[in-house]
């Protein structure tokens, strides 16, 4: 996170989005309602490092900069962890939506995101154990 503003932060560099690009990242992010809550929403600034957040809010934050960017591929690292089950089923079904245009790895202990996989590899003590298709 940067010591910038939320739609900075969900922004990152990328001065031609639009407000309304960075909204709808934030709604597919079950960020939204949050945000609005804030004073200032948007321009609601999250301090350095996102010390004004929660770090489930920052996950969502996070989340969102992705979902605005509509990468070809998006690797995420427990990125539900700081969720809970309802945000997490919301990010998902999310994540869900835009795997038809992006490849998406999980690395997770959860057991709700394999749900989602096409394809699961468990690795245990560095070695491919069980795949599932």
């Amino acid at each position: 996170m940067f010591d910038d503003t939320i739609a900075g932060n969900i922004r990152a560099g990328d001065a031609a989005m639009s407000d309304e690009q960075i909204e709808n990242a934030a709604r597919m992010a079950a960020a939204h309602e949050f945000i609005t809550a804030l004073p200032g929403g948007y321009d609601y600034r999250v301090g350095e490092r996102g010390k004004a957040l929660s770090g489930g809010q920052r996950q969502r934050i996070a989340i969102a900069r992705a979902f605005a960017r509509r990468p070809g591929l998006l690797l995420l690292d427990e990125a539900t962890s700081g969720l809970d089950s309802d945000t997490e089923n919301r990010v998902l079904e999310a994540l869900k939506a835009l795997s038809g245009t992006t490849t998406i790895l999980f690395a997770t202990h959860r057991e709700r995101p394999q749900d989602f996989a096409t394809r699961v590899v468990r690795i245990a003590a560095g070695h491919v154990g069980e795949q599932r298709n």
